[in-house]
């Protein structure tokens, strides 16, 4: 779409009119609610400005109308778009790897730097979710819509919610007609929005408004406006907020609850493994990585001989004893934990075992300090955790 629009300077831009034609074909392409509305607009353009004169000219801008319902917001609005613009541009993605990738990185560069760009982009949306789950924005008004929203939808979404609900001021009720036994066809005015390129935002054009139609149904509470906003982007429009409030719908009926903008499940696609991000890369995991890569060095060493393997093999011994007296003292408390490893003076004056003293004899008669085994440690902390 964006594309499209750069082509008519060039294509269009020797026509005297060039300004004039090029602003009377943006507000027929963006502008037009229907199909009929949009072919109706797009003739009274060409025979205002006597385009069909300019053959070349005219020959790009049938081309483009044979196609309009591959690129004419007006044709496919009724489609789910997962909050793209149609007049998003590529460059907004190009910019986002400017950081990483360059015109001149070479083929081998490519694969690590392109991981590197979307793990930062995944860790991102992590702490985007972070932050949806530890603080919640105000609301602007008191819209049973808006205080449903801000406890289901992402802050992004949210956001988008309370735009429509701020602009529902400008939404004025003009008439009510009773369709069916359940289908009520409100009719309410609104101020005409555009897109402004210099302040990158939408606003309002000053004594232009526009005619929406909205049925609601009576038994289900939803209703359906032809500005097509919800279906297009996921997010109700101020005209069906406008006349869920005139009929006094306090619950949001389910089918306007778009579980791709919710905050409170989780996301499919952050269960795959990619080489950007591991879902299985909990802290607990990361810590365990750790240790192996630490035991690793010692573990290929250790199975040079069995000299170096019953070293190893002691070392982790009195790592596992040191664990489970941890273990012993976070159960029992300070308290129990002063009596397990005091015990008596027996136990006081046992040394620790190192790995020197591997198969090594008992002590010299007279002696009352013994050395403990790895065994008999596991012996000692089972009666006393017993």
């Amino acid at each position: 779409m964006w594309h499209i629009m750069q082509k008519f300077s060039r294509k269009l831009g020797s026509m005297t009119d060039f300004p004039q034609i090029k602003v009377a074909l943006q507000n027929v392409i963006y502008n037009s609610l229907t199909p009929v509305e949009f072919e109706e607009g797009w003739a009274e353009v060409v025979e205002t400005f006597k385009l069909k004169e300019a053959k070349e000219s005219y020959k790009w801008l049938v081309g483009l109308y044979n196609q309009r319902e591959m690129w004419i917001p007006a044709y496919v609005k009724h489609i789910f778009w997962a909050g793209m613009q149609t007049t998003q541009r590529v460059e907004s993605i190009n910019s986002f790897f400017d950081g990483y990738l360059k015109k001149n990185t070479r083929l081998y560069q490519f694969a690590p730097r392109y991981c590197k760009a979307m793990e930062s982009r995944a860790n991102d949306e992590k702490a985007a979710d972070v932050n949806c789950c530890r603080f919640t924005r105000s609301l602007v008004g008191e819209f049973a819509v808006e205080r449903k929203f801000q406890k289901l939808y992402t802050d992004a979404k949210f956001v988008e919610v309370q735009i429509q609900c701020m602009r529902v001021c400008y939404v004025t009720p003009i008439t009510s007609k009773v369709v069916s036994d359940v289908e009520v066809e409100h009719t309410v005015s609104d101020k005409v929005w555009v897109w402004s390129k210099f302040l990158r935002k939408e606003i309002s054009l000053a004594g232009r408004k526009r005619i929406y139609v909205v049925l609601f149904n009576k038994e289900t509470s939803f209703a359906k406006c032809d500005c097509k906003h919800f279906e297009c982007h996921g997010i109700m429009c101020r005209h069906i907020i406008k006349v869920l409030d005139v009929e006094d719908v306090e619950n949001v009926p389910v089918g306007y609850i778009v579980d791709r903008w919710r905050k409170d499940i989780q996301r499919k696609h952050t269960l795959v493994k990619v080489a950007y991000h591991d879902p299985e890369k909990t802290e607990e995991v990361k810590r365990y990585d750790r240790i192996m890569n630490a035991v690793e060095p010692a573990a290929l060493r250790g199975s040079l001989s069995e000299q170096k393997l019953d070293l190893v093999i002691e070392g982790i011994m009195n790592i596992v004893l040191r664990l489970d007296e941890s273990d012993a003292l976070s159960a029992f408390g300070d308290n129990e934990a002063g009596a397990l490893t005091s015990g008596g003076n027996r136990m006081a004056i046992v040394g620790t075992t190192t790995p020197g003293s591997v198969n090594k004899p008992p002590n010299s008669v007279g002696d009352d300090t013994t050395t403990l085994t790895p065994l008999l440690w596991l012996k000692i902390l089972f009666r006393a955790v017993v």
